[in-house]
């Protein structure tokens, strides 16, 4: 028996989906599992191979190894962004040539789109990110048709580039587009789009794409402003897409909270509500949710109250069973005088934040 655990994250996992063609290639039975599962009696004895990519998730494998280690001959073998950057499916058998592999979709019983990379890899070197480390410069890997399982599955692509715009690959983009738009796709940057890097061609190629939100129903762009220093060119970015046709309605903005030691909940708030005012909608994401259980309550109020509308709940109003878990007396307090600064006396940045490069 091979058990392949995903451990962490929405989407289906390529790895797993590739690990579990490759077994059964080989004539193993396979056993997928989702999370934190309870092994039984009957469990029979094997090998586990697990992925993870989120650091914070480590508590959650440590209780699937523990559970598991007793019918797994040691525990998982994890791998993943979460575990190691470097951790690779080579480690399984290097003379395999593991992206020829194909995706085993009958992991994820219901996932009807396809999912996979055009693109790979990053021009930027975002501290907080590990795609530079990881995939390096921007490369092409695949088409839109190497992507798409094919009939009767719908056209719907998650593509998970994360610099799929690069200049470098003008030529394989534009033709990603054509194919796109041609073979009537539907598609989500799920990851997002680097919005501080678009110009004026690549604007127009997005606006001309039938992009959507994960759920392939509402049109939805992903892209994100993670700091204060880089207000400038988003503003530039969300001006370069609205001139293409790319309304600021259509985007959703990862927001990165916690990052940098120096920031305030001041400039927080700031980019909170300059978000709302461009007509975008915020998404805060928290670096480190163990670290900071308040900007994990702000997140909480942000997302799923709208606390940042004009008919929303005001942040000193914010009260919930987790919220006040979450919040102590002292952060409420802090925060309130902050939100109060931003919101009643039109309190602007004097410094810029800028990110590790």
């Amino acid at each position: 028996m091979k058990y392949l655990v995903h451990a962490d994250g929405k989407l289906p996992n390529l790895a797993l989906m590739r690990l579990s063609t490759y077994f059964k290639s080989r004539g193993s039975e396979t056993r997928f599992m989702r999370g934190f599962v309870r092994r039984t009696a009957e469990s029979p004895r094997g090998e586990a191979f697990g992925s993870s990519i989120f650091s914070f998730s480590n508590r959650l494998r440590d209780k699937i190894d523990a559970e598991w280690s007793p019918v797994t001959m040691g525990g998982v073998l994890w791998g993943g962004t979460g575990v190691d950057v470097a951790s690779s499916l080579s480690s399984v058998d290097s003379d395999v040539s593991w992206d020829s592999i194909a995706l085993d979709y009958s992991l994820y019983d219901g996932f009807q789109e396809s999912i996979g990379f055009l693109t790979r890899g990053c021009r930027l070197r975002c501290g907080f990110c590990v795609v530079p480390a990881k995939e390096g410069k921007p490369y092409a890997v695949a088409s839109v048709y190497d992507i798409w399982r094919g009939e009767p599955y719908p056209r719907h692509l998650h593509l998970l580039d994360n610099d799929a715009f690069a200049p470098q690959l003008a030529d394989h983009w534009r033709r990603a587009a054509h194919e796109i738009r041609d073979g009537g796709f539907r598609i989500c940057f799920s990851q997002g789009i680097n919005l501080r890097l678009v110009n004026e061609e690549s604007a127009a190629v997005i606006a001309s794409l039938p992009y959507y939100a994960t759920d392939f129903i509402h049109p939805q762009l992903y892209t994100a402003w993670d700091s204060i220093g880089d207000e400038a060119v988003f503003r530039r970015g969300v001006k370069t897409l609205s001139d293409a046709g790319v309304k600021p309605r259509d985007l959703t903005v990862f927001m990165l909270v916690g990052y940098s030691e120096r920031e305030t909940w001041e400039e927080i708030f700031y980019r909170l509500y300059e978000l709302a005012a461009l007509g975008c909608r915020p998404y805060p994401m928290v670096f480190d949710k163990r670290a900071r259980p308040d900007l994990c309550a702000f997140a909480r109020w942000a997302i799923w109250f709208h606390g940042y509308k004009e008919n929303g709940i005001s942040w000193p109003q914010y009260r919930d069973s987790k919220s006040n878990r979450r919040l102590s007396p002292e952060a409420r307090a802090e925060s309130i005088a902050a939100w109060k600064r931003v919101r009643l006396s039109g309190w602007k940045p004097k410094r810029r934040l800028e990110m590790d490069r």
